[in-house]
């Protein structure tokens, strides 16, 4: 059984049982994923939240983050470090790297004795259990703080499968980062497909594919812009929406870009949040750096018949 929680925050967590649905099918061509290219085609085109209901929504008004293997409810909501590379990287920790402040929840990259520490969280706890939604549009409202470009910030915005934890690694597994932060000027979104940890006869995906938005020059001046002193300043609406059709990333609300949606990619998911820092420039890396979040939210379509060819 998956176990979804809807409401968090300031609204109070139910739990909702529902029945798990079937692993799908495996079946993208590695040969046909690389020739698929980002398309920049609606740039700008608004989002319409009109269209949508919100499932899910945390203000971080509480304190709602436990270890990675409680069990959900209302004053669990979040699991850290919620994902197995970030355990060494972004352990949870007595004195951090959460703090609710006045805009919400900061997570924080600091040194601890002679290593530096980030802070990454998901909505589900090592069982699978906790938030996850098959398509719909995921959104976290967040701002940076930090020294500049090149100071080594990285943070993200993604989604995992949560079926990945029934199948017990035998299919091939998923992820969709909204956005990836490093201070540059480019918007940074990915699209995975991660091949499984126990092949399994007929699986399709047996080496690691991606397609980087940024590699594609999706947007390569989106933040330039935008910058202070070398900053991105202020809160800013980091957002994807998963479609039978596209998954669709947004800036503020507007599209930035968008990717034909894979048979992977349709499943529930879940969210992840995190920031650590840039192996690569961790001789130049000036701490602390943080990432605060004023709200997480989830929204579902309320059109059940939507068209593969929607949004336009």
């Amino acid at each position: 059984m998956n176990i979804r929680v809807v409401g968090a925050g300031s609204l109070a967590g139910l739990l909702c049982v529902c029945a798990a649905e079937a692993a799908p099918l495996r079946t993208t061509d590695p040969a046909v994923f690389t020739q698929l290219k980002w398309d920049n085609s609606q740039q700008g085109r608004p989002l319409d939240l009109t269209k949508f209901k919100r499932t899910f929504h945390d203000d971080f008004k509480t304190m709602n983050i436990v270890k990675e293997e409680a069990a959900p409810g209302s004053n669990a909501v979040w699991f850290a470090p919620g994902h197995g590379a970030f355990r060494h990287d972004a352990p949870l920790r007595k004195d951090g790297p959460f703090q609710l402040v006045e805009d919400g929840l900061r997570m924080r990259v600091e040194k601890v004795g002679k290593n530096w520490k980030g802070a990454c969280m998901a909505t589900v706890n090592t069982r699978g259990e906790g938030f996850a939604q098959q398509y719909g549009y995921f959104e976290a409202d967040i701002r940076y703080d930090y020294a500049g470009a090149g100071t080594g910030i990285w943070g993200a915005f993604w989604a995992k499968s949560q079926q990945d934890y029934a199948t017990t690694g035998t299919t091939t597994r998923t992820e969709i980062d909204f956005t990836e932060f490093y201070g540059d000027d480019g918007y940074h979104a990915t699209v995975h497909l991660w091949p499984a940890a126990k092949p399994q006869p007929g699986e399709t995906i047996l080496k690691h594919l991606f397609a980087s938005g940024h590699k594609h020059k999706l947007a390569p001046d989106l933040f330039k812009g935008l910058k202070v002193d070398r900053r991105v300043p202020g809160f800013h609406l980091y957002g994807g929406e998963v479609t039978p059709a596209w998954v669709i990333m947004y800036f503020d609300r507007k599209e930035v870009g968008r990717f034909p949606t894979m048979p992977e990619w349709k499943t529930p998911l879940y969210l992840l949040l995190d920031v650590v820092l840039n192996p690569r420039e961790k001789e130049k890396a000036v701490f602390p750096m943080d990432l605060v979040v004023r709200h997480v939210s989830a929204y579902q379509s309320i059109n059940t018949n939507r068209s593969l060819k929607e949004p336009k």
